[in-house]
């Protein structure tokens, strides 16, 4: 659905700073004992949209090394969120596939069981996000309706309405035991919510509320907005400053908050911005149309479809990706920029230079960000270890290890000619693999077997990769032959006769080998009309003895096929007749 219709109105008026605090929790039953109570700062989590509270993508476990191999996937039957990473579980939203609202699952991270779950959160279209803090699952409807869940058992702890607002379309930050979530329809409002009741600490008047993840770090709480319309407030709500431009209206990006310094992106049309944190003066600026990650100094941005990583204290471009098929946020993690590409492929490059250090494939499509849209949000996350991606309505897991085998067991050897129509099949010994598959560099997921029909003559380079991996992946270089065999059709010795057999022998040629002839006749009385072609499989043979009928004449042509499969056109026919006989 497009901005347009999920508002009433297509801009605020401008108001004043108000601070309200309202209890909205519909509901509240005890909170059952839990093994689990990890935080948000637990820097092996990824407890909210792009890692942490700060947005800035970043993951810095050293257990986290490539290469990487594929541990489960699943089909959730609907399109799947960002996950959410914690106390050894994965946390998902999944839109429905009938009608408006999503489902809250969770699984093991190590075994892709589920562990609890769907539990339904109805609302309007399926943009239902999460966070986690303090071993709660807290998750927003559209409509602003928000359900906290114990991690542990999926028990609902309390469920609480926002007030004020229609449109809830940025994902909640949870931190120190306060939800932070952003609404929007009637102006807009930044909510902080009571992370044990639901009650509803403190709201605060922001131009539209869409579309932007509360930063939560340095002391403060931060939102951007369109036109650079962004803010920090204090913990307590009170606003610290406000970065004001000259245009406001609906629409928002998620800001990154790194080293001092707030990323904000624009919904209006104006550049990528670098605000001062602590005063809200614009120091700089960045080229990025997803939320930047950062390592140290470096940063990892995506703008139309490459990847690039940044030198923030010099502003030099240190590389840029070849691929411009790139529609994820990047993550950092432990060195690497991880990236997902729009045909399944997940990437790891190490950060310095960009070489590729391990690919993946998700086995389907990964579905590009849309932060304008009221849809689900997408994108990557790295906790506990491993990779998790969501791929449309599937959700695959990788972690570091061995890397599983694959052997191709039929199609063209290596350097043998080949038809233009070839196949391969092959297998592996990772458990329900997934399989990416090259050809002369165009590159997807696939099955076994796969052709490929209709190539061109010349030399061609087959590879085939379970998971998608750089190591361990088979490969086959061949050669295209399309030149036909020259056929060669001896004549019949006589031409008239009057014996019921006649000879005829034929050859062939062909640089790849000839395994193969047919042979096609047609006979008919010789003041009569020949009829249609009558085919003969006559395999390797190259001569035989055909019937004649008395009056009747008799044609025949032959045609090859090479050792590559490829058949020559049909021969010239060769005649005989047979006389009647005395009378």
């Amino acid at each position: 659905m497009s901005r347009g219709t999920l508002r009433r109105h297509g801009s605020l008026a401008f108001c004043t700073l108000a601070l309200s605090v309202s209890a909205t929790a519909l509901w509240v039953v005890p909170a059952p004992a839990t093994a689990s109570a990890g935080s948000a700062t637990d820097p092996e989590a990824s407890v909210t949209y792009q890692q942490n509270p700060a947005h800035d993508g970043g993951y810095a476990d050293s257990t986290f090394t490539a290469p990487l191999r594929r541990s489960w996937s699943v089909d959730l039957g609907g399109t799947v969120g960002y996950p959410v990473i914690a106390d050894g579980r994965v946390f998902v939203t999944i839109a429905h596939d009938t009608g408006y609202g999503d489902d809250v699952e969770a699984l093991s991270l190590a075994t892709g069981e589920v562990l609890w779950g769907p539990k339904s959160i109805a609302g309007t279209y399926w943009t239902g996000m999460l966070a986690y803090d303090g071993g709660q699952v807290f998750a927003i409807t559209h409509d602003g309706r928000m359900t906290a869940f114990d991690a542990a058992t999926g028990q609902q702890t309390w469920v609480a309405q926002m007030p004020g607002q229609y449109s809830f379309t940025s994902a909640p930050t949870a931190v120190d035991g306060t939800v932070y979530v952003g609404g929007a329809g009637s102006g807009g409002t930044l909510y902080a919510v009571d992370e044990a009741t639901g009650e509803v600490r403190w709201t605060s008047p922001v131009m539209n509320g869409d579309d932007s993840s509360p930063v939560v770090g340095d002391g403060g709480v931060f939102v951007s907005y369109a036109c650079e319309q962004a803010y920090r407030f204090g913990l307590d709500g009170t606003l610290v400053w406000h970065h004001a431009t000259g245009c406001e209206g609906g629409g928002g990006r998620t800001a990154v908050l790194h080293d001092g310094a707030l990323y904000i992106r624009d919904d209006a049309g104006m550049g990528p911005a670098v605000l001062d944190g602590t005063t809200g003066d614009l120091v700089g600026s960045f080229d990025s149309q997803t939320a930047p990650a950062f390592d140290g100094t470096l940063m990892a941005t995506e703008s139309g479809g490459a990847l690039a990583v940044w030198d923030t204290d010099t502003g030099d471009r240190l590389w840029t990706s070849s691929t411009t098929d790139n529609v994820t946020a990047p993550l950092i993690a432990n060195g690497y920029v991880v990236e997902g590409r729009s045909n399944g492929t997940v990437e790891l490059r190490r950060v310095q230079d960009g070489t590729l250090a391990w690919s993946g494939s998700a086995g389907t499509q990964i579905l590009p960000i849309d932060e304008h849209n009221a849809f689900k949000l997408v994108g990557l996350a790295v906790g506990d270890g491993a990779l998790v991606v969501p791929a449309g309505t599937r959700l695959a897991v990788f972690v570091p290890g061995t890397q599983a085998t694959v052997a191709i067991t039929s199609g063209p050897d290596q350097d043998q000619l080949a038809g233009r129509h070839v196949s391969f099949a092959f297998t592996s010994d990772a458990p329900d693999p997934a399989y990416t598959c090259t050809l002369d560099g165009v590159t997807s997921p696939c099955t076994s077997p796969v052709s490929y029909p209709h190539l061109t003559a010349g030399v061609h380079s087959f590879s085939v990769s379970v998971d998608g991996t750089v190591l361990g992946t088979a490969t086959r270089q061949f050669r295209v032959d399309d030149v036909f065999p020259t056929v060669r059709l001896g004549r019949f010795h006589p031409l008239v006769t009057r014996l019921a057999t006649a000879t005829l022998r034929w050859s062939a040629s062909d640089a790849s080998g000839v395994q193969a002839y047919q042979l096609r006749a047609q006979q008919a009385p010789r003041a009569m009309p020949l009829p249609t072609w009558t085919l003969h499989h006559v395999t390797g043979a190259t001569s035989a003895s055909l019937h004649l009928r008395r009056g009747n004449r008799l044609c025949v042509s032959v045609r090859a096929e090479d050792g590559v499969g490829n058949w020559s056109t049909w021969s010239s026919a060769q005649c005989v007749l047979r006389l009647r006989a005395r009378s």
